[in-house]
Order: C-alpha cells, then sequence, then structure tokens
C-alpha cells in the first residue's frame, strides 16, 4: 500500500469528480495499490474494499478521524472523534472471500459477498428494494439468472451477508448530549474518506497557487516537497 502524496491525491481527486461512489472508491484504491489490476479491485468484499480504504485512510491523514452529524431530535451537531484502529474489523489484505453458507427451512444454501460490481449493478435500480433483490439475485449461488429469490429470501440473505462480512457496514452507537437521545447510524467509508479528500486537494491547490506566484516553481515541484517544507514555506511567504 503507499499512502496517497500530494500528486497522487490530486491526480484521484480529479478523477473522481464526475465519478459514481462505487467508482470513486476504486479509483482511491487503484492510487494505494498501484500494483493490483482493476479486477482484483472491483471483486473485492464490500467490507474488504472498506477495509483497506479505511488502512488508506490512515496512512494518508492519520488514525484519528473527525466529523459531525446531527440528531434526529434536536438537531444538535454532535462533533465525533473516531479511531482507525477500532474501525478496523479484519485485516485489508487478508481475503475472506468464497462461498458462504446459510440455512433456511433446512437447507443449507451457498452464496458469495457482494463486491463493486454488484453494487454498480444495484445502483442503476429504481429503489431499495429492487437493488436488495438485484444483489440477491447475483450473489445467491443455488440460483438461475432470471429468477430472483423470492423477498423472505432476500432478507434471510442480507442477514447471513451481514454476519459474514460486518466490516461491510459499520454502524457507530450515538447519543446526543444535548437531549439524550440515543440511536444508530451506519459510517459511509468512502463517502468519509472522498470528503477529506476533497478538502486537503481544495487546500492543496490553494497552496501551489500561493507558492507559485510568490516563487514561480511549477505544480510539479510543489508536489515533490514533502508537507512539512511545503508549509515552512508557506509561511515564509506570508511574510
Amino acid at each position: 500500500m503507499r499512502p496517497l502524496s500530494g500528486a497522487s491525491l490530486l491526480s484521484a481527486w480529479e478523477q473522481g469528480q464526475s465519478q459514481h461512489p462505487v467508482d470513486r472508491a476504486l479509483t482511491l484504491l487503484a492510487a494505494g495499490w498501484p500494483e493490483a489490476s482493476f479486477e482484483e479491485l472491483a471483486g473485492l468484499s464490500i467490507g474488504r474494499r472498506d477495509a483497506r480504504l479505511l488502512a488508506l485512510r490512515r496512512a494518508t491523514f492519520g488514525e484519528v478521524l473527525r466529523g459531525f452529524v446531527s440528531c434526529p431530535v434536536c438537531a444538535e451537531a454532535l462533533e465525533l472523534e473516531l479511531r482507525t484502529s477500532e474501525l478496523l474489523l479484519q485485516d485489508p489484505e487478508v481475503d475472506a472471500g468464497g462461498d458462504f453458507t446459510m440455512t433456511v427451512d433446512g437447507r443449507d444454501l451457498r452464496f458469495r459477498l457482494p463486491d463493486s460490481r454488484d453494487l454498480a449493478a444495484a445502483a442503476v435500480c429504481a429503489g431499495a428494494e429492487e437493488a436488495s433483490a438485484r444483489i440477491a439475485d447475483r450473489c445467491f449461488l443455488a440460483t438461475t439468472t432470471g429468477d430472483p429469490p423470492p423477498a423472505a429470501l432476500t432478507a434471510a440473505l442480507a442477514t447471513a451477508m451481514a454476519a459474514a462480512d460486518p466490516q461491510a457496514d459499520l454502524s457507530l452507537a450515538l447519543r446526543c448530549a444535548a437531549c439524550a437521545h440515543e440511536w444508530s447510524d451506519a459510517l459511509d467509508v468512502q463517502g468519509f474518506f472522498w470528503s477529506e479528500i476533497d478538502a486537503a486537494a481544495v487546500r492543496l491547490l490553494d497552496d501551489v497557487d500561493r507558492l507559485a506566484r510568490v516563487y514561480g516553481w511549477s505544480e510539479a515541484e510543489i508536489l515533490a516537497m514533502s508537507p512539512r517544507r511545503r508549509r515552512r514555506y508557506l509561511e515564509l511567504a506570508g511574510r
């Protein structure tokens, strides 16, 4: 894994601007694991994908994740401080893929975990129910193409997938300090990481613009500097 440098971060940010979130996640993974093929990255289970995104985020921005969430009852803004080590439930480099078995009405049925290709197929569906059925149809290995499983089996499959791949569905236990309301909310790993990438890219472009104006350096020269050296030049430029 390679942490995102200034140049690779800007490249991934520029490429991801017009992409669907499913593709953005793959763009970030490709930047962190340039030796991996697209097929290999697209074939990662969602849990393993998110584990890699968390590892890449830690290598790029550090251990602590900070953000805000609004209380659904009183709308109070709550500050979150999370640690990657607490969110990583599996080794991002260990493949826990393969077939799994679930038991329904006394029958053992096989399934696989969904990957980015399955999410892309579900993204074009009209609603959540259709999307769930599409993923079930693709991942349930005991059905034939074009013959989706019934709704009851789809629900059982979703439960079995969540148990087999808990990293894919991180849920945060939250409590409002203002009104004491308690609730749980899912952590969108890709979305959180991308918001940080977007903010970092804007700051980085501002730094490049300022240093280029003051010193006449090219973008490549500025991005090749370490963050510490770049900050020092920015301090000098502000005199």
